[in-house]
């Protein structure tokens, strides 16, 4: 990376914050509502996509009553954690802070509703580190359409590093999902998979790079400068 802006986009559950349990058991209260999910190859083409992205086709008509149930299921699951809030993944808070300090400029862009994402975030206490926090509602698409980016990168005025291959080198997309790394193959960017779940599958499809853990980061970092 250059000594130009260095931009690192952050997903932000199940990267930043441990909530793998209550989005699966979000799930699990809609099926056990009544709704149906679609074939597999359906579930597979919208899962980790946003509410309105994905829940039409998923639940079809009933896709917001389907959309009620989750929500409170997942606002519920948190509320049950202490302070009200997800734990962190380890050693995340510190790598915020140390790329912060390493002069990062970071933004959070997640498909959670965006009044709830803004919320958590600012009840962390981690909102000043990030230039721009934004779910799904202000822009006029959700990861994975570049649009969800690009309003990011617009709010830190960065958007214009995509249209400059050297400048486009110094942004990279962090996340735990497939949704995460086709955002950035979709802007052409690097993307750094987080985890050790269907690395492999990803890694082809997306071209992304991977680690295990979140205080593998810094290195990997070092090694794209």
């Amino acid at each position: 990376m250059s000594a130009n802006h260095k931009i690192i986009l952050f997903d932000w559950d199940n990267t930043i914050v441990q909530s793998a349990d209550a989005l699966h058991d979000s799930m699990q209260t809609v099926l056990d509502s009544g709704f149906t999910l679609p074939a597999s190859e359906i579930r597979q083409q919208y899962w980790g996509t946003s509410f309105r992205s994905g829940f039409p086709h998923l639940f079809g008509e009933n896709w917001l009553e389907a959309k009620e149930v989750y929500h409170k299921s997942f606002q519920t699951y948190r509320e049950s954690h202490p302070n009200g809030l997800f734990p962190f993944l380890p050693d995340a808070t510190k790598i915020l802070h140390q790329c912060k300090q390493q002069n990062y400029q970071m933004g959070v862009i997640s498909n959670r509703l965006h009044e709830d994402l803004l919320y958590e975030v600012t009840q962390t206490g981690l909102q000043d580190l990030f230039f721009c926090i934004c779910g799904s509602g202000p822009a006029d698409a959700d990861k994975p359409d570049m649009r969800h980016a690009l309003y990011v990168l617009q709010k830190g005025g960065y958007a214009d590093m995509l249209n400059d291959a050297a400048r486009r080198k110094n942004i990279v997309m962090i996340g735990d999902s497939k949704v995460d790394m086709l955002l950035a193959k979709n802007l052409n960017i690097t993307g750094i998979l987080l985890g050790d779940s269907g690395q492999e599958t990803i890694m082809q499809e997306t071209d992304c790079l991977c680690i295990n853990h979140l205080h593998e980061l810094p290195s990997l970092l070092n090694i794209l400068q």
